[in-house]
């Protein structure tokens, strides 16, 4: 190749859009929805317009603090296998775990990891982060409404009345979600589902 193909290559490289929507799977896209449809899942919920169930044997852990993978490995789960790549997370399937899809996340510690969601309708893979998303008739209820729930008020959008509040280790996201949901304050109360990412190509 000489000077000139490669500078117009670095050229054409550097035109392309700084983000736009981009997952790199270990297992093709069709291995990933194949997989999920033969794990248990668990009921269905409702997450920003789209119905997911969280998925048995699968879990995800922040990239780069991929402890629980090695964890594992190192005591013997010779059954763990890195799944997916997806934004900063790396979702991986114990084949030794429970077989009850549950959305509860895990106890705090270096091996915390988040239960593994998958969309009713395009088979993708998300992970359930800790958050609830929450729209209230008023926003100032927030606090109140976190602490009545034993949850942590993380951030409060005033303009659109939303509020985001933190689920504790231990506890399952969606009843979590729906509990909050009950309060006669509360328009419309959601799991967080991380499903799409925006990355540099």
């Amino acid at each position: 190749m000489d000077n000139r193909t490669i500078l117009a290559f670095a050229l054409a490289l550097a035109l392309v859009p700084a983000t736009s929507v981009a997952e790199p799977a270990v297992l093709s896209d069709a291995d990933v929805r194949a997989l999920a449809r033969s794990l248990p899942q668990g009921p269905t919920f409702r997450s920003g317009g789209q119905t997911y169930r969280p998925v048995a044997g699968l879990r995800a852990t922040v990239r780069g603090q991929a402890t629980a993978v090695e964890r594992m490995r190192s005591l013997g789960a010779a059954d763990v296998d890195v799944v997916q790549e997806k934004g900063p997370y790396v979702i991986f399937r114990d084949a030794t775990a429970t077989t009850t899809a549950t959305a509860r996340q895990a106890a705090p510690g270096a091996d915390a990891t988040l239960p593994v969601v998958v969309n009713v309708r395009s088979g993708r893979l998300g992970v359930l982060d800790s958050t609830v998303v929450v729209k209230l008739k008023d926003v100032r209820s927030a606090p109140e409404l976190a602490v009545a729930n034993g949850l942590t008020l993380e951030f409060v959008a005033e303009g659109i009345r939303y509020a985001f509040l933190r689920v504790p280790p231990g506890r399952d996201v969606v009843a979590a979600a729906a509990a909050v949901a009950r309060d006669p304050g509360v328009v419309l109360a959601e799991p967080e589902v991380r499903e799409r990412f925006a990355v540099p190509m």
